[in-house]
């Protein structure tokens, strides 16, 4: 990977998503066939908004990388993003299966069922990732949420507190557990997106 990318990666994760973007165009115009890079790049302009383009970079990813589970993760969340629901859904099975070990394709599933208010079902997938790994603060997050759409803050705020204690430096653990706190004081309010930024 050459250095434009392996900055455009590191930028991602630092959460710099347009400058991350700039630094991965400029490695995919030397490198235009890297499937991984383009995924990046879709993550990236997904981050920033860009939603038209994120695509773009999402189907060059799975077509230069169509066995790469990342890419077909990719292009899942875009398409949750734009609602696309059922594309979604097979972008999510496909990761799946071509990585069974990765809890954030499950995490992609929940997601999908969530938007479609089948939140048993979300609850289900989310499960399963974390019998992939129980310590992922994303999807302990993502359960609590879930849990607090079926009327159960008790246990949201529970499951809150346990993913502060996987990932302390994790600040959306941190809102939740304050979130969910309350809802389980105040369990007649109506919780949920409205009120609460979802991820």
């Amino acid at each position: 990977m050459n250095p434009h990318l392996l900055n455009g990666e590191r930028l991602l994760r630092q959460g710099r998503a347009a400058d991350a973007a700039a630094s991965l165009r400029q490695g995919l115009a030397a490198e235009p066939g890297d499937g991984y890079a383009h995924a990046l790049l879709a993550m990236a302009l997904l981050q920033t908004r860009d939603a038209d383009d994120a695509l773009h970079a999402a189907v060059e990813g799975i077509r230069n990388a169509p066995g790469l589970a990342f890419a077909h993760y990719t292009h899942g969340l875009v398409l949750v993003f734009l609602r696309r629901l059922d594309e979604a859904q097979r972008a999510g099975t496909q990761a799946m299966q071509l990585d069974p070990n990765a809890p954030q394709h499950y995490g992609l599933l929940a997601m999908v069922a969530s938007e479609r208010k089948k939140h048993e079902e979300a609850l289900g997938w989310i499960d399963r990732g974390l019998a992939v790994d129980p310590e992922d603060a994303e999807l302990q997050n993502q359960r609590a949420q879930t849990l607090v759409q079926l009327r159960r803050p008790g246990e949201a705020a529970q499951v809150a507190r346990s993913a502060i204690g996987q990932d302390p430096n994790n600040a959306h653990s941190h809102a939740n557990n304050h979130f969910y706190a309350y809802a389980h004081f105040f369990p007649n309010s109506n919780f949920g997106c409205k009120h609460h930024p979802c991820p």
